[in-house]
């Protein structure tokens, strides 16, 4: 049975071609295939005959370039061997990142947990360390285990491997984040009202005190979480009824919200690319609405353009907000 169509609340209807698209893409499932008898070399999965399986990064690397490269990793000691127990990979280039973290990887791996039991996780070498915001404490409350490959290269016999990857990432399968959820939120009352400031060298509210104002007159409170860890967001977010935010990661923790709660997300007007959000407000059951903004400098895309926020446009949206529900 196709799956019915859902918009944004306060959707015009001359954006429905910014949103109905997204209904045409396949996302990628959160279940691990298993490779026997595979190389991780140089940021490359491959077969026993040294066949690509997965690449971390774009590129392409020819056989004999990757014999010398597994000569070369044996000879400098920097090779492992996993030959009696499973490893897996749930890792994707941007896993470092709060959103591809949180909405990318801890799904991967908790639904790996589930199917593999005490499989053994390996993070590959574009990840520095684990970061102590939000990756450490996520992964130490899962009581998994795992390792820091660094630049080393490894042979596996039993290899679990799944990610998301382009086009299909910010797209989530049904029941994507059940276990996620079950697992970090937080069943306590909800009653906050917040908006998230993000303070950042680029996709900033350029009148930003005209907003805040705005959300204050509306009895919402401001949060910045550029130096939060990942209790604290889960103690804010498991509280809120409603957040917004302009298009961002601090957005992710809508995820922690019980379900029905309500998103506002300012987006560059006009833009059709990149709808996870909205994406992940459909999967988790959320009131989505989106408000277009226009650019504050011109020709800028949208993953890095500051936006004004039309305050007229923004009070009637929150005023929406506010009515009861039918």
């Amino acid at each position: 049975m196709p799956e019915q169509m859902t918009f944004p609340v306060n959707m015009p209807p001359d954006d429905r071609r910014l949103f109905e698209w997204v209904y045409d893409v396949q996302p990628q499932g959160l279940e691990a295939r298993k490779y026997n008898n595979t190389f991780y070399i140089n940021g490359e999965l491959t077969g026993p005959l040294l066949g690509t399986i997965s690449r971390f990064f774009p590129g392409s690397t020819t056989r004999f370039r990757k014999i010398m490269t597994l000569w070369k990793a044996l000879l400098d000691k920097r090779f492992r061997l996993y030959l009696k127990e499973a490893v897996c990979i749930v890792s994707n280039p941007w896993s470092n990142t709060y959103y591809h973290w949180l909405a990318e990887v801890m799904p991967r791996l908790l639904e790996a947990k589930r199917r593999h039991g005490d499989v053994l996780f390996l993070f590959p070498f574009f990840f520095e360390d684990l970061n102590e915001q939000f990756q450490l404490p996520s992964v130490s409350q899962l009581r998994i285990r795992y390792q820091y490959l660094g630049e080393t290269n490894f042979f596996a016999r039993k290899i679990y491997f799944t990610q998301s990857l382009r086009p299909s990432t910010g797209h989530f399968p049904k029941g994507s984040f059940d276990l996620f959820r079950s697992f970090f939120r937080r069943d306590v009352p909800a009653f906050r009202k917040i908006y998230i400031c993000r303070k950042a060298e680029k996709r900033i509210v350029a009148n930003g005190e005209e907003v805040e104002a705005c959300f204050l007159r509306h009895g919402y409170e401001t949060v910045e979480l550029e130096n939060a860890g990942l209790e604290d967001q889960v103690r804010h977010f498991s509280e809120a009824l409603v957040i917004a935010s302009i298009h961002g990661a601090a957005l992710t923790n809508m995820l922690f919200m019980r379900e029905g709660s309500t998103v506002l997300e300012f987006g560059l007007k006009g833009e059709r690319h990149d709808k996870c959000y909205f994406n992940m407000a459909r999967e988790v059951g959320h009131r989505y609405f989106h408000l277009g903004c226009e650019s504050l400098l011109e020709g800028v895309g949208f993953t890095s353009a500051d936006l004004v926020v039309d305050i007229d446009a923004l009070e009637r949206t929150l005023t929406s907000i506010s009515e009861p529900r039918e």
